[in-house]
C-alpha cells in the first residue's frame, strides 16, 4: 500500500476494495458453479423427458 500512497490514499482504498472483492469471489465461486451445474442438470433432465 505504500506504493499507492499509504493506507489512507484513495488509490489504496480502491486496491483494498478490489482485494476484498476478489477474495469474496474466490470464496463464493465454487458454490455458484455447483448451483449452476445442479440447475442445468435439472433443466436438461426436464427437456429430455419432454422430448421423449
Amino acid at each position: 500500500m505504500e506504493l499507492a500512497g499509504g493506507p489512507q490514499a484513495r488509490t489504496s482504498e480502491r486496491l483494498v476494495y478490489l482485494r476484498d472483492f476478489y477474495a469474496f469471489i474466490e470464496r463464493e465461486m465454487p458454490l455458484i458453479v455447483q448451483r449452476f451445474e445442479a440447475e442445468r442438470r435439472q433443466t436438461r433432465s426436464k427437456e429430455a423427458r419432454s422430448d421423449g
